[in-house]
């Protein structure tokens, strides 16, 4: 197997975290999203449906997966990502606590709607914002209904089951939004970021270790 540059992994995750932060500013933007929670969600609130997420981006049970747990790849997230000292997160973690109110995916919100006529650049290409925004909010709601006739009534993230989980977020993965994609692919990335970022995954990518021991730098 090819070695693969840890560094240059690592290089991408600034670029990664300000779409995935841009994307959620935009996600949570709409009035009925933000009765859904407060506006500042505490630790407890959205730190179960991170875990959900990292445990269903990362394939533990698949032979030859390195020795980590979901524990060890969120300290290291928080690490990395520090959720709950910078303002910065804001609207990441309320992005976040959005995955647990799953009944709320096929929303268009205004904020939303006005990224993805940015992103797909309508005001040079011409377009109808309003259409397109009915368009893409019918197609994730038939996405939908198809997977709640698989889950109970009411359930959030957390209350599913892995499998269920990777269903849900490939709801993201291939939703008519651009943005919403774009979040998916953001959110996904920094988990596997964090992940090959951790000495017990190197081996798995070919990575050896820094050239330069540890003990010598800055000595």
């Amino acid at each position: 197997m090819p070695q693969i540059s840890r560094r240059a992994v690592l290089q991408s995750a600034p670029f990664l975290l300000a779409t995935l932060v841009r994307c959620a500013n935009a996600v949570v933007g709409n009035a009925r999203v933000a009765e859904a929670f407060i506006v500042d969600p505490s630790w407890n609130a959205y730190r179960p449906v991170l875990r959900g997420v990292i445990a269903a981006v990362l394939p533990f049970d698949a032979p030859g997966f390195p020795p980590i747990t979901i524990d060890d790849v969120e300290q290291r997230l928080l690490k990395l990502f520090p959720l709950e000292n910078e303002t910065r997160y804001a609207g990441l973690q309320r992005t976040i606590a959005f995955f647990d109110e799953i009944a709320l995916f096929p929303l268009m919100s205004g904020p939303l709607l006005q990224e993805e006529a940015n992103v797909r650049d309508l005001a040079a290409r011409g377009g109808d914002s309003a259409r397109i925004g009915a368009e893409i909010a019918a197609t994730d709601a038939a996405s939908f209904a198809t997977f709640a006739t698989n889950i109970k009534p009411n359930a959030r993230f957390r209350d599913l089951s892995v499998d269920a989980q990777r269903t849900y977020l490939g709801l993201w993965r291939d939703s008519a939004s651009i943005v919403k994609r774009e979040f998916f692919g953001s959110l996904r990335n920094v988990v596997m970021i964090t992940t090959w970022s951790m000495d017990a995954t190197w081996p798995s990518i070919g990575y050896t270790g820094p050239l330069i021991p540890r003990t010598a730098v800055g000595s």
